[in-house]
Formats: structure tokens, C-alpha cells, sequence
């Protein structure tokens, strides 16, 4: 029964290397919106369609995330730009989720589903659930970096 020793991060530091990371992380949601905002206008372009307007709807949702990506790069707008996105994120992955789950039943019930429309609205909400919660945990973060004692922040 022995003992492993692994140094320990002194409070400063690790202060230090936190407030570092919400720093690029902050920075990189902007660029994170952005690619979302291609892939949804790709998903829409690539999927197959039969002249349906519903087919663009990950396409106007990734117009949208663009312009909310560009305007994050802006540090006055950044916090504003991204929580839109993040909201829009949750409406993006609610409305595709719903429809998603809706044609699969009806799939269960051996009813005629578009499998096209079903793959780019299962597609779309998993790509909307992975940047709401890439979000959540940068706006947590940021927080916490704000949140820090006076003390720890002059350590830094």
C-alpha cells in the first residue's frame, strides 16, 4: 500500500491556466458557430430533395448561425451574438428533434417516411446539441472565470 505523489497546482497557477482557457475558448465559439452555420447550408445542399421548401430549413438556421459567427469576432457583440446562437441552437435541436421523432414512429408504424427528410433532421439536431452544450460549458466556464476572488485574479 504505497502512496502516489503527484504534485499539486498551486491556486495562482491554476487560476492562471483556467482564466487562460476561458479566454481561447470564448474565442473559438464565434468559429465553432461559423462551421455549424456551413455544415447546416452543406446538409441542405448535399440531402436530397424533392423540390420541398421544409428541405432548407437547416440551411436558413446555418445563414443565421453564420451571421451570429461573424458578428462573435466582434468583442463588444461577442457574449450577445453567442448566447443568440445558443439560442437558436436549442430551438434548431428542439424543431428538428421533434419532426425527427415524429417520422420515426411513423417509420415504426410502417407508414411511408422521407428517409432523407429523416437523416437531415436527426442530422441537424445532433449538430445543434453538440454546439448548445460546447456553448453551456463555455458560458459555465466564463462565469467561473468572472466569479473568481479579487485575490486570485491579481495572482494571475
Amino acid at each position: 500500500m504505497g502512496f502516489s505523489y503527484q504534485p499539486a497546482l498551486t491556486t495562482a497557477r491554476h487560476a492562471t491556466i483556467m482564466i487562460a482557457a476561458t479566454v481561447l475558448e470564448e474565442r473559438l465559439v464565434p468559429i465553432y458557430a461559423l462551421g455549424l452555420g456551413i455544415l447546416l447550408v452543406l446538409l441542405s445542399v448535399v440531402t436530397p430533395h424533392e423540390r420541398s421548401v421544409t428541405a432548407w430549413i437547416p440551411a436558413a438556421f446555418g445563414g443565421v448561425f453564420i451571421i451570429l459567427g461573424l458578428l462573435g469576432f466582434r468583442p463588444a457583440l461577442r457574449k450577445h451574438a453567442m448566447h443568440a446562437a445558443a439560442g437558436l441552437a436549442l430551438l434548431g435541436a428542439v424543431g428538428a428533434g421533434i419532426r425527427a421523432a415524429s417520422a420515426g414512429m411513423r417509420f415504426a408504424q410502417g407508414k411511408d417516411v422521407n428517409s432523407n427528410a429523416l437523416a437531415s433532421q436527426c442530422v441537424m439536431t445532433v449538430l445543434c446539441l453538440a454546439f448548445l452544450a460546447m456553448c453551456i460549458r463555455t458560458f459555465v466556464m466564463a462565469r467561473r472565470a468572472r466569479m473568481r476572488s479579487p485575490t486570485e485574479k491579481a495572482a494571475v
